[in-house]
């Protein structure tokens, strides 16, 4: 998930640049062949990013649920041998 914030970064980094050399070279087939590939990076990377948010929601109860019983095990005090 760490990771996630990283590449949404580096995506806005890009965007940004794009943008950058769009206005400068406008009509370039370079910066356009670089806007659709910026254009595609930035979809792929919305829709991981609702991906990773979604596993993030997930119930984690199953896990939770487990302590109560562990801890009472672990409170009964031991005979020692």
């Amino acid at each position: 998930m760490n990771i996630m914030g990283e590449l949404v970064l580096g995506r806005n980094t890009l965007a940004q640049m794009s943008g950058r050399l769009n206005a400068e070279f406008e009509g370039n087939e370079v910066v356009e062949q670089v806007n659709q590939a910026t254009a595609q990076i930035n979809f792929i990377t919305t829709e991981l990013q609702l991906t990773v948010m979604k596993m993030r929601m997930q119930p984690v109860g199953k896990v939770f649920n487990k302590f109560p019983r562990v801890v009472r095990d672990l409170a009964v005090p031991r005979r020692r041998k």
